[in-house]
């Protein structure tokens, strides 16, 4: 199985804690899919924008979320699904 790109904006459920947004559900395509967990996260940069990525786990399959801080809007990026 291979990732598929996606890069279309989403609505996601966020926690904040001491290191930022941790996301915990996202709706994709009018499903809402639960994290299980995050399994790496990492910062970059398109412009001046810093983008926070996120590569996630669901019962459904494996994603990345990135999160724009400048915008406040969250995409998915890629999925792999199960």
């Amino acid at each position: 199985m291979s990732a598929e790109k996606i890069n279309e904006k989403v609505k996601a459920g966020v926690v904040f804690g001491t290191t930022g947004p941790v996301p915990r559900w996202f709706t994709w395509r009018k499903k809402k899919i639960l994290i299980n967990s995050v399994n790496y996260n990492w910062k970059s940069t398109d412009g001046k924008a810093v983008l926070l990525h996120f590569a996630v786990t669901a019962d459904s399959g494996s994603y990345e979320l990135s999160f724009n801080r400048d915008s406040m809007e969250w995409k998915l990026m890629k999925s792999e699904i199960l």
